[in-house]
């Protein structure tokens, strides 16, 4: 599972993903919702925004916002190492400010689920066109 560590990340990720994108559909807002999750335990992460933790890995900050087959390998590497983790913490290559997680098979069962409702709700409105208007992105009404 992918997460945003913010609603911003989430939405940046999801929505947002490619850089050369200067407008959205108001249609591919709508098929989304937004939704906060907590977990029953604590999470065990490799956080890859810290230098100290990429030096033990023999990792640069580079190559953990190369292309994603390239950041898949390193999440896919760290799972694979047997280590007991929940997944890695790295920052959004859109927005170094922006942390996500990437998470290995947490138990369902730990994971408890808030829906917020949808994106172009009006109280979820504001907050996506705060976000919109930062990185000057254009709303398109569609049909």
């Amino acid at each position: 599972m992918y997460a945003g560590e913010s609603w911003q990340g989430a939405l940046m990720e999801s929505v947002l993903h490619d850089p050369k994108t200067k407008v959205v559909l108001e249609s591919e807002l709508a098929k989304r919702s937004m939704a906060l999750f907590t977990t029953a335990t604590a999470l065990r992460v490799i956080d890859l925004t810290d230098g100290v933790v990429l030096r033990a890995l023999a990792l640069t900050e580079t190559e953990t916002k190369g292309p994603y087959s390239v950041s898949q390998a390193i999440s896919e590497g760290v799972y694979s190492a047997g280590w007991i983790v929940h997944g890695v913490r790295y920052a959004s290559r859109l927005d170094p400010k922006l942390a996500c997680l990437a998470l290995f098979e947490f138990p369902e069962e730990r994971i408890i689920v808030q829906g917020l409702g949808a994106l172009l709700s009006d109280f979820n409105r504001s907050l996506v066109g705060s976000m919109l208007d930062t990185y000057r992105i254009r709303l398109i009404f569609d049909l």
